[in-house]
């Protein structure tokens, strides 16, 4: 009979097995299982053997054992293989989950660096430009707010050593104003001095007269003086129009050029106070203008740190996005080379198994022809034997043994062991036909 194989994981696997049976006529029968997976074929043997006399008994024995030490070497290489292809197929779902994971953790990278990420650089980018130009038109703005201001300390400056021209001149005129004064003040002291010595020429002209008279009279000489009187009084006008002439000559060309100097200093300062006005106006718009320029540098200043800070955070947190960025990337680009790595120890791995594979299906293709040459040997001596042996009657012995066991009572008083022989005369072919139909 034959013996049953039991269904291993691999036969599970890979489905139904075709199995082949042949019995022989010298007392044992032989089968064998043929099955053949995806890329490799697994055989699989079962002998059984009967008791029976003869020569040809202990051939078969012999024969039995040695196909059954190849049974068990091929059920071992089978078991070997099937778990050679299950290790290949788990490599096989290993190498797809990594290469799920590459993908995945590709996906993840190009999310990771996906339109959010780039529209976040763009709008940092945006903002380190916007704060660059900014940057740029505060810095345009601070240096024409310093030509400005420069050119406004220019202009007061000029204006400072204009007024202090004006200054000086305003101190040369009143030093002349103070010299016509003091020409004025000398000439109406002269005027008062020769109007006092007209006076006193008159008093003492009167007083002359007087006494002429006088002397006239106590002499008791009448002297006519009619024609020297006109002389005296013509003479006497004559002096005192000339005085006066000289006096009032003097006195006008001093209160004229009194008068035209003072004009001429009156308008000379008023022309001056006019443009210290204006020179003051315009020293109080320019230092407006300069407080007011101050205080939109001092802004500007303010804005442009402001600026300059945020910036530099910004410039910060790029650095610090871009390092997180490249890390991550480095991370990303570590882990797919450990991916392809264990891809190709997995690829590796399954070569090994393929190679390992193909020598274990040339070794099984060995085998089955080596056991399709033994099936033929076998069979071709089955025949011949058929042939030689067919009135061929083989002899059996079997031993009985007999034990007689006598009770009393329900007690045992003796007991006996007796042995008998039966002999069978059976032909040869009946024994094989027997043996076959019991398988």
């Amino acid at each position: 009979m034959a013996s049953k194989q039991g269904r291993s994981s691999y036969r599970n696997t890979f489905g139904s097995q075709t199995a082949y049976s042949t019995a022989g006529s010298k007392g044992y029968s032989k089968s064998f299982v043929m099955e053949e997976p995806i890329a490799a074929k697994r055989v699989s043997y079962s002998y059984s053997a009967s008791s029976s006399g003869g020569g040809a008994t202990g051939a078969n024995l012999d024969l039995g054992g040695l196909k059954l030490n190849e049974k068990e070497t091929l059920n071992g290489i089978n078991n070997r293989f099937a778990s050679y292809i299950e290790k290949v197929r788990y490599l096989e779902e290993q190498n797809s989950k990594l290469e799920k994971r590459i993908r995945e953790a590709s996906a993840r990278k190009t999310v990771d660096l996906g339109e959010d990420k780039l529209q976040k650089l763009r709008r940092l980018r945006a903002q380190v430009d916007e704060a660059t130009l900014a940057k740029v038109r505060s810095e345009i703005a601070r240096d024409n707010l310093r030509g400005e201001a420069s050119e406004i300390k220019w202009k007061l400056e000029h204006e400072g050593r204009l007024r202090s021209e004006l200054d000086d001149e305003l101190g040369r005129l009143r030093k002349d104003v103070d010299d016509a004064t003091m020409v004025r003040v000398d000439l109406e002291r002269k005027i008062e001095t020769l109007r006092e010595e007209l006076e006193y020429g008159k008093k003492l002209h009167a007083e002359e007269i007087d006494d002429l008279k006088a002397q006239v009279r106590d002499q008791g000489v009448n002297v006519e003086v009619d024609g020297i009187a006109p002389d005296v009084a013509e003479l006497l006008r004559q002096i005192r129009a000339q005085y006066e002439s000289i006096v009032l000559k003097n006195k006008d060309e001093a209160e004229q050029w009194y008068k035209n100097k003072f004009e001429d200093l009156e308008e000379r300062a008023k022309v001056n106070v006019e443009d210290m006005e204006k020179v003051r106006a315009d020293i109080n718009d320019y230092r407006k203008q300069v407080t007011q320029l101050e205080m939109e540098l001092e802004s500007l200043r303010g804005t442009n740190d402001y600026l300059e800070r945020n910036l530099a955070d910004v410039e910060k947190r790029y650095e610090v996005e871009a390092a997180r960025y490249q890390s991550r990337v480095a991370q990303l680009g570590s882990e797919f080379d450990h991916a392809q790595g264990e891809m190709k120890r997995h690829l590796a791995e399954y070569k090994r198994l393929m190679s390992v594979k193909i020598s274990l299906e040339k070794e099984i293709l060995t085998y089955r022809r080596l056991l399709e040459g033994e099936e033929k040997r076998v069979s071709s001596s089955s025949s011949s034997s058929d042939d030689d042996d067919e009135a061929y009657q083989t002899k059996t012995t079997k031993k009985v043994i007999v034990k007689t066991i006598e009770t009393r009572d329900g007690k045992i008083v003796s007991s006996s062991i007796s042995e008998k022989q039966l002999l069978e005369d059976k032909s040869d072919s009946s024994s094989s036909s027997s043996s076959s139909d019991e398988e």
